[in-house]
């Protein structure tokens, strides 16, 4: 840390963060592929802090059923 070798590259994970809406950790995007360019994700949930299982589970499944429209 003291070197700062990863600071530039730390910085933009932190912009792009805060820019997604991450204030904090842990913060979580659930998302799916773009079929026609597996390299871009789309954005279909945010859940943001320490949730329960059961906040967790029902996000996941209704990015589950979103992802077979």
């Amino acid at each position: 840390m003291a070197s700062e070798k990863h600071a530039e590259a730390v910085r933009k994970d932190m912009a792009q963060a805060q820019k997604a809406g991450a204030t904090g950790t842990p913060s979580f995007v659930l998302g799916r592929t773009d079929p026609a360019d597996p390299s871009k994700v789309k954005g279909i949930s945010f859940i943001r802090g320490a949730q329960q299982f059961a906040a967790l589970k029902t996000e996941i499944e209704k990015a589950l059923a979103e992802s077979e429209k």
